[in-house]
């Protein structure tokens, strides 16, 4: 009888501490808002990994 009630409450503080999914995403956004993310200014692109392919953004044209 013992036993059993101690594996009833140690099940119970495990489930009371966990920190639900929800509360875990809003910590995450809450530690990354304000913050901003920094690109290189020289990116080198591959294609299927062979051919490096440099890609200028502030010179390239957009066409839609």
């Amino acid at each position: 009888m013992k036993s059993a009630f101690t594996l009833i409450l140690f099940l119970c503080l495990a489930i009371s501490c966990h920190d639900s999914k929800k509360n875990q995403l809003s910590n995450l956004v809450k530690e990354w808002n304000g913050k901003a993310i920094q690109f290189p200014s020289h990116l080198a692109f591959t294609v299927q990994g062979k051919d490096t392919v440099n890609f200028d953004y502030l010179h390239s044209i957009i066409v839609r």
